[in-house]
This record gives C-alpha cells, structure tokens and sequence, in this order.
C-alpha cells in the first residue's frame, strides 16, 4: 500500500523532481553502502583486535596466578585479579581451580551470568568472555574467565555510526549542488517546451514555436512539437465545429432522456386513469341502457359519460405526448378532432398567441390514429410557440385538395386522388433554406440546449408517412411558417359510423374466462357480460387464471387476459393456454402504454387486442367478433 503510494505520489512530480530525486537517491545509496561496507570491515577488524588483547591479558593474568593457584594462596591470585582494574571494562574475573571451584574472583557477577564457565556456555549478553587454562608443568590445575562489557566496542561504533552519517550527509549536500547544476542542464529544453504548451493551451495561440537548444533528443523532441502545433493549428477551426456539434447532440441526447422520463411518467398515470375510467364508463352505460328513455336520470348518465369520454380523450393525449401509446387506427372526422383539441391547445401556446381555426364546412373523413395525429398537431403548435416568443397569430385551417400524378412523381403521394389538407401557419421568425433542408432530420433543432429534443419533427414525418399521407414545410424569415399536412381522405364515414351506432351488442351463451386483477375492472366485466348471458369466471392473477382454465377447460370458449397481472402477465397465461388448447380464442386488454405492451410480446402477431376504458357496447361487439369468428 506505501509503495503504491510512494509510486503515485513519483508519477506526479515533476520532472526535475524526478531527476534530482533519482540522482540523489543514487548518489546517497552508493556512499551509504560504501561507508556501510567500511563500517563493517572496520568493525570486525577492531572487534577481533580488542578480542585479541582480551585473549593476551588473560594469558598474562593467567600465568601471574600459577604460583598462587599452585600453593592454594588465594590473597595472591586476588592481588593478581586487583590488577585487572586497570581495564574498567572487565567487569569480572574468576579463577577456578582444577575441580572447578572457584578460588578467586574480581567484580561483580554479569547479568545473566550462569555461574560457570563452559566453553559451551553462551556470554551473557552484552558481554565478551575469554577462558584460559593455568598451566603448572605442562598440566592444567585451573582456568581463569574475564567478563568484558565491550564498552570500548560500543564507543568505537558509536564514533563510526556518526562519521558514516557526517560523511552520507556532505555527500548528499554536495550532490545536491551537483545534480542541481545537472538537471538544469537536462531539465531546462524539457521544461521550456512544457512552458510553451502550457502558454499555447492557455492562450489557444497555435502560432507560438517552442525554442530549440539543442540538437540532442530533446532538440528532436522540440522539431516535432512544433510541426504538430502546425498540424493543429491547421486542423483547430474542424475540430472546433466537430465538438460544437457533438455537445449539441449530447444536449439532445440528455433532452431526450429527460422527455423519456416524463413520458413514462406521463404513461403511468394514463395507466392508472384507464382503470378508474374503464369502472366509471362502463358502470354508467349499464345504467344508461337500463334506465328508460324518457327518465330525468337520462341527462345525468349522459352527462357522466360525456364527461367520461372527455377524460378518456385526456389520458390519450397524455400517452400521444408519452409518444407511446398504441396504434389504432379507425375512420374519424379530422375537423372533430381539431375541435376537441382547440382548449388544449389554447392552454399549450399560451395567451400572448391569438388562436384561430379555419375548418372547411364539409366532413373530412381520414382512417388515422387519433392519438397520433393529435401527437403531430401538439408537436407542431409547440414549435410555432416558440418561433413566435414576442407573441403573434397561430391558425389552423382544413380543406380538401385533387392531387394527381404529377405530385406521384415528386413522391409527394404514393396514389392520386382526394385528399385532406391541415395548414398549421404562424407568424414567427421564419426559417432559411438550409434550415427549411434538415427541418425533419432526427436530432435536428433551432432551439438553444436544453429547450429541444431535435425529435419532434421526424416523428410527426414518420406518422404522417405511416398514415399514407404527407407533410411540408413553406418559410420565409421575418414572415412566418406554414406546416401543410396531406392525408387521403375514405369514404361514406357517416353512414359507417351510424351502421357501426345503431348496431346493437349481440349476447351469448358461451363461457368466458375474465382475468383481471382490478376489482372495480373485474366486476364490471363480468356485470356486462352476465347481463347478455355469457357464462363468466373470473381470475384475480395469472396462476389464478391457469388454475381456473385447467378446471374448466372443455366449457371456455374464450380467454380473456390484461396483459399486466401478478404472478404471471397475460402473455405467459397465453403461452401456457395454447399448449393445451392451441385453438383457444384469446383476447388481451390493457391501459398501459405500448413499449410495456410491446416487451410483453401482445403486439406481436394477430393477437386481438383491445385498449382500457373501453365502452360495454365496444367489448361486447368484439367479443362476439372472436367468437364469432371460424365459429
């Protein structure tokens, strides 16, 4: 762990940091392991001299004690010992006659003194012994020990520790002064080429050249920094534009991101919306067509559903801005949905906008996406907002145009014929050509960061082509902008929409499996459809529903499953169904927004679908539809 940080803590010195430190570093290491060396053989060569006086002055003591030890005078061998006092270092004596008692001794017993005085036994420690035999004619008759405390030693090592450290610390004080010379020799090409980058980074001045010293590496070094400064100083303009337009697109990008969010939001509470409407909606048609015509609680009811409806039209444009919600196409009357739409979008552009909408006195009957085309119109009357932030006039206007071949060939339209025409027009500032070009390029955006996705306008282009239709842009800066919507027109869609009114809901005697994990959803499926006779059994979760299928298998005649449920989704109650039954007819519903759908695998396919809150008269027409079906 301290080397790693020794070796970060290198990494971010400079260079003639790093220089001075590894010369010094070197230099002190190679005294230091000189005088290391010294100190080593110098000590071992005096330890073995002051060993060998040790051994002399036992010698010569020993043989002043013979005659003594020989006639047993021990006052004689302590005036011999006496004598030892003229070494302070021997700190104890002790002559021992031949049977090993002792018969003299001098000074005080060592610490850890055994008591005798083997030559296995170990000094103690800190101390030097020395043993000698006393002779008497060539015959041992005692032996004399000396206990030195090595003083001498000690002072010697001390006194050669401090001139190591004197000498270690005027070399390094001189290497200091001659690495110091050195590194400026060395570092100074170096750091003056750093200095000129850190001044062109700085400055952003790609004419400045760093100063050649010198034709060594570093003179070589300096060459190609400056030919690279001139590489980039031709390069910067292009690489300017490059990151403007990558942290544009970042922006978008994090813009998008923040749209996504409030679209799931925004999702998640049309989901909860569905719910509570699909109770609301389909409770009240049950009373509706169960209270008589001319009763005062007719206009109530009435009232309740409209009311209904308009909610329901809310929790879709929650999930058009969501950009989510799942595709439906059906035969509608585009001025009807711009009526519907005029509050909102009042409210959306705000009040420094006059708003007006011109719709041409004629039915103009499209096959659409509501939800979607409504998605189109929102996207546009924002735009025209925010073109327009001093105020101004934002109208919408509707006619029907011939388109014949010649708008083929410009791939305007894919087939002639009669087609309506929606004019979104405001007076804002208007747009050049180069911006009339991208206008419908993914991530493409006037608007500053932060205030624009860049996405709104390919969208709207790829739902207007998905609907078969068209969408172009006319601008004139200073003047304002038109967005011009093509969309073929169907036929005969009143008489449709009073034959599909005036049919009236068929009944059955089959048996339906409801899976619902609503209550309020649950209850009112099964009130509807026992009141036109079905046969109803009803599961709470997904292993609720497979439970209730295998027991009643052989009379169910139809499935029907939300697609969000506990346990298990509808999906995996659907892939478990058909193992067993593969010809069972199943129908899925739910008022979640299309990518939950879609990760569930519902929209894949022909699977029968159909959206929250749905109207008893809906559900009851499309159950008898599947029913019906191959019957």
């Amino acid at each position: 762990m301290l080397l790693s940080k020794l070796a970060i803590t290198f990494r971010n010195m400079t260079i003639r940091k790093k220089l001075s430190a590894l010369l010094l570093s070197a230099g002190s290491a190679a005294v230091l392991i000189a005088c290391i060396i010294f100190y080593v053989m110098t000590m071992n060569h005096f330890r073995k001299s002051y060993e060998d006086g040790l051994a002399s002055l036992a010698q010569v003591t020993a043989r002043n004690c013979e005659a003594s030890l020989a006639f047993q005078i021990p006052e004689d061998t302590d005036r011999v010992l006496d004598s030892l006092s003229a070494n302070p270092s021997v700190k104890y004596a002790v002559v021992r006659d031949a049977g090993g008692k002792v018969f003299a001794a001098y000074g005080a017993y060592p610490k850890g003194y055994s008591g005798t005085d083997n030559l296995t036994d170990r000094s103690p420690e800190g101390y030097l012994r020395v043993r000698q035999n006393i002779l008497m004619a060539g015959s041992v008759i005692g032996s004399l020990a000396l206990y030195d405390d090595m003083r001498e030693v000690s002072r010697v090592r001390f006194f050669a520790v401090s001139m190591m450290l004197v000498v270690v610390l005027i070399s390094m004080a001189v290497f200091f002064v001659m690495i110091s010379y050195m590194q400026r020799l060395i570092a100074e090409p170096i750091l003056s080429l750093s200095s000129t980058a850190r001044q062109i980074s700085r400055q952003q001045d790609f004419s400045l050249r760093a100063e050649k010293q010198g034709d060594d590496e570093v003179g070589q070094l300096v060459d190609d920094f400056n030919s690279m400064i001139g590489h980039i100083e031709d390069r910067n303009l292009e690489r300017q534009r490059t990151e403007t337009e990558r942290q544009k697109l970042e922006a978008q990008l994090l813009q998008a991101q923040k749209m996504e969010a409030i679209g799931h939001l925004a999702g998640g509470i049309a989901h909860d919306f569905n719910n509570m409407l699909q109770a609301i909606i389909g409770y009240a048609s049950l009373l509706d067509m169960r209270i008589e015509q001319n009763s005062p609680l007719k206009s109530y009811v009435a009232e309740i559903l409209n009311s209904s409806e308009k909610s329901a039209d809310l929790t879709k444009q929650l999930l058009a801005f969501s950009r989510k919600q799942v595709i439906s196409p059906k035969q509608i009357d585009l001025n009807q949905l711009i009526k519907g739409m005029e509050k909102m979008l009042v409210r959306l552009i705000g009040e420094d906008v006059e708003f007006e909408t011109y719709l041409v006195n004629r039915e103009l009957s499209v096959v659409v996406d509501p939800g979607q085309i409504g998605q189109v119109l929102m996207n546009l009357c924002t735009n025209a907002r925010d073109a327009m932030p001093d105020g101004g006039h934002l109208s919408i206007s509707t006619e029907t145009v011939q388109l014949g071949e010649d708008y083929i060939a410009a791939n305007i339209i894919e087939k002639p014929g009669l087609y309506a025409l929606i004019s979104v027009t405001d007076t804002g500032v208007g747009m050049d050509e180069e911006t009339k070009q991208k206008i419908f390029d993914p991530f493409f955006t006037t608007k500053e960061v932060g205030k624009g996705t860049g996405l709104g306008l390919s969208i709207a282009y790829g739902i207007i082509k998905q609907h078969n239709g068209h969408i172009s842009v006319y601008s004139e800066l200073g003047k304002g902008t038109t967005f011009r919507i093509y969309l073929p027109l169907s036929e005969a869609m009143s008489k449709a929409t009073e034959a599909a009114a005036a049919t009236a809901p068929r009944g059955g005697k089959e048996t339906v499996l409801v899976a619902e994990d609503n209550e309020e959803v649950r209850g009112l499926i099964r009130s509807v459809l026992e009141g036109f006779g079905y046969t109803v059994i009803t599961a709470v979760d997904g292993e609720d529903a497979l439970h209730q299928f295998r027991e009643n298998e052989d009379r169910i005649k139809l499935v029907i499953l939300d697609v969000i449920m506990p346990k298990k989704n509808g999906k995996e109650v659907y892939d478990e169904i058909i193992k067993t039954k593969p010809q069972m007819k199943v129908l899925f519903s739910s008022g979640y927004t299309a990518d939950v759908i879609s990760t569930k695998g519902v929209l894949e396919g022909k699977m029968d679908f159909i959206s929250k809150p749905v109207t008893p008269h809906d559900l009851l027409i499309k159950i008898r539809e599947i029913l019906d079906r191959h019957a």
